[in-house]
C-alpha cells in the first residue's frame, strides 16, 4: 500500500518555503527558495522538488495547503487591485466620512464612485427607510459607468439584518455577473467604517488572488497529473477551499504569521501554551499560542495603515529580519536596523556573499552563527557585529515582554530563517526557556501542511437563549468543515468567541465559531 503524504507551502515576501510530511508529521523534505523571480517561479521550483520526492517514495498526495502574503503585499503595494464602487444603504450615511477616508493616499484612488441609497436599519431592527430596488439598480449602473470593477455593499447594522445587502448582491450577480461583489455583513462586525474598509479591500483583492492561484491550480493538475485538493490557510491557522479564498481573500491576509505560530507550536507539541517568535528575512512576528491555537485579535486590526474589522492572529510585528540593512553614524554609534531590507537580494548584495551592503545576516556570519559561511568575508570587527546583534535582540525583547505578561512562564519558541538571534535573546533573558526547533527555519510551511480543514461561522444573533443559539451555530460550523473535506470523526470545535453588542434589546452578539478536522 502506497504512503499518503501532504505538502505545505508558505509564500512569503522573501522566500517560498515547502515541506513534505507523512501522516505522522515526519518531515521528508524541507526547502526554502528565495523569491527573486516572482511568486509563481518560487512555487514551481519547490513543487518540482516535492513531486520528485513523492515519486521516489512511491507515495500518494493527500492535499496541498498554501499560506501566502500575496493579498497583503498587493494592498501594501497598491498593485493589481480592482477599482471599487461603494454602495451605502441608509440615508443616514450621507453625512458620514467618505469611503477610504483613512486609507493611505496611494490606495484612496481605488474608489471610483460612491452612491448612498435609501434603506438600512437601526440597531433594534426598525427600518430607517424601505429599500427601493429600482434606486439601487440606477446607483449600481452609475458606479459601473464610473469604472467600477467591483461593488462594495455596506448597509447600516447589516451584520444584524443582512437581507437588504443580500437582495442587492443577487441583483448584481444576475444583471452584471462579471462584477466582483462583497456584502459587508460577510466580512466584518457591527462598526460601519472598519467594516466598510474590510468590504472595499476584500472586493479589490478578488482578481489578483484568483488569477494567480487558479493558474497554479491548473499548472499542478496538468504538470503532475494530480487532482488532490488544494487549500488556502486563513487568518486563524486553519484552511478554507480555494473558491472560498477567492471570494473572501481578506480571510487570508494574515495567513503567513498564523502559519508560523501554528508551525512553531506543532514542532514543540509538548507546550500547548507558548510564545512564538518568527524572525524572517524582512520582518519579525511575535504571537501567543494558547491551548494549541493562535491567540486572535477581533478589533482594531490594521494592514498597511487600513483599520479592518477582520479577525486575525494577535501579533506584534517588527521590521527586523536577516536582510535588514544596518547603518551607523560616523562613530559607529546609534545603530539603525532597517527598515530597508535586501532579503530577496541577499545572495547578490550582502557582504557575506561578496556584496557591499551590511545586513543583520552578515553580523551573524561574523559571529560564526552561520557555520557554513566564513566570517572572513564580512569586513567589520567582531565587536561591532556583536554590538549590532545585541542591540537587535534588545529591541525584540522589549516587545516580547508585553506578551510574557499574558502567558507567564511560557517557553519561547524561535523559528524562521533568522533564528540565529535566539542566542542573543537567551543572553538577555537567561532565566527564560528558549527553544529552536529542528525544522524551525521552515516552521511556516510546516504549519501550513498541518493546518486542519475548517468551517467557520461569523454571525450576529440573539443570545436570549444562549445555549441553543451557540449549539446551532456550532453544528453549522461542523457541517461546513465536513463539506470542505475534513474527516467527520476528527472534527472538533477549536474556537468560540462571543462579542456582545450594547444598546440591543434582545442580547445581540457577534459569534465566531470555528470547527476543524484533518483530511484523514
Amino acid at each position: 500500500m502506497n504512503k499518503s503524504l501532504r505538502i505545505g507551502i508558505d509564500v512569503g515576501g522573501t522566500n517560498t518555503d515547502l515541506v513534505l510530511l507523512d501522516r505522522k508529521n515526519t518531515v521528508l523534505l524541507s526547502t526554502k527558495i528565495t523569491a527573486q523571480k516572482g511568486v509563481f517561479q518560487g512555487i514551481q521550483q519547490a513543487l518540482a522538488l516535492a513531486f520528485n520526492k513523492l515519486k521516489e517514495q512511491k507515495a500518494n498526495l493527500d492535499c496541498i495547503c498554501i499560506g501566502t502574503t500575496h493579498a497583503t503585499n498587493a494592498l501594501l503595494e497598491g498593485k493589481n487591485l480592482l477599482k471599487i464602487g461603494v454602495l451605502r444603504i441608509g440615508s443616514t450615511m450621507k453625512k458620514a466620512l467618505p469611503p477610504a477616508y483613512t486609507f493611505p493616499k496611494h490606495l484612496q484612488s481605488l474608489i471610483c464612485g460612491v452612491k448612498t441609497i435609501r434603506g438600512g436599519h437601526y440597531i433594534d431592527g426598525r427600518k430607517i427607510e424601505p429599500l427601493v430596488l429600482e434606486e439601487a439598480e440606477i446607483a449600481i449602473s452609475d458606479l459601473i459607468k464610473f469604472g467600477a470593477q467591483g461593488i462594495a455593499i455596506c448597509g447600516t447594522f447589516s451584520p444584524l439584518y443582512p437581507e437588504q445587502e443580500n437582495l442587492i448582491a443577487q441583483y448584481i450577480q444576475k444583471k452584471h455577473p462579471t462584477i466582483a461583489i462583497t456584502c459587508s455583513h460577510v466580512v466584518g462586525g457591527i462598526g460601519f467604517l472598519s467594516r466598510e474598509n474590510s468590504t472595499i479591500c476584500n472586493t479589490a483583492l478578488q482578481k489578483i488572488l484568483r488569477e494567480t492561484f487558479e493558474y497554479l491550480q491548473t499548472y499542478i493538475q496538468r504538470t503532475y497529473n494530480t487532482t488532490c485538493p488544494l487549500y488556502f490557510v486563513q487568518n486563524n491557522g486553519t484552511t478554507i477551499s480555494f473558491e472560498e479564498a477567492f471570494t473572501n481573500p481578506i480571510t487570508t491576509i494574515a495567513a503567513g504569521p498564523a502559519n508560523s505560530l501554528m508551525g512553531g507550536s506543532l514542532l514543540q507539541q509538548e507546550y500547548p501554551n507558548a510564545i512564538i517568535v518568527d524572525i524572517g528575512g524582512t520582518s519579525t512576528d511575535i504571537g501567543c499560542i494558547k491551548d494549541g491555537h493562535p491567540k486572535q485579535s477581533f478589533n482594531g486590526n490594521a494592514i498597511g495603515g487600513i483599520t479592518l474589522s477582520t479577525t486575525m492572529a494577535d501579533l506584534i510585528s517588527l521590521s527586523i529580519g536577516g536582510g535588514s540593512v544596518i547603518t551607523f553614524n560616523k562613530n559607529y554609534e546609534n545603530i539603525l536596523i532597517g527598515p530597508d531590507s535586501i532579503a530577496r537580494a541577499l545572495p547578490e548584495k550582502a557582504m557575506a556573499f561578496g556584496g557591499s551592503t551590511l545586513t543583520l545576516f552578515d553580523c551573524a556570519v561574523k559571529m560564526n552563527l552561520i557555520p557554513e559561511l566564513s566570517e572572513q568575508t564580512v569586513s567589520i570587527s567582531p565587536m561591532l557585529a556583536d554590538k549590532v546583534l545585541f542591540h537587535t535582540a534588545e529591541v525584540i525583547v522589549k516587545q516580547l515582554k508585553q506578551l510574557q505578561l499574558q502567558v507567564p512562564n511560557a517557553p519561547i519558541i524561535v523559528v524562521g530563517g533568522s533564528s540565529f538571534l535566539a542566542h542573543y535573546l537567551q543572553k538577555l533573558q537567561p532565566k527564560e526557556k528558549y527553544i529552536i526547533p529542528k525544522q524551525g527555519a521552515t516552521a511556516n510551511a510546516f504549519g501550513a501542511a498541518c493546518a486542519r480543514i475548517s468551517g467557520s461561522i461569523d454571525e450576529t444573533v440573539s443570545l436570549q437563549n444562549q445555549e441553543t443559539a451557540i449549539e446551532r451555530l456550532a453544528q453549522k460550523a461542523i457541517k461546513k468543515a465536513c463539506a470542505a473535506g475534513a474527516c467527520p470523526k476528527t472534527i472538533t470545535i477549536v474556537s468560540t468567541e462571543i462579542i456582545p453588542y450594547g444598546y440591543s434589546t434582545d442580547a445581540k452578539a457577534r459569534v465566531l465559531i470555528t470547527a476543524a478536522g484533518t483530511i484523514f
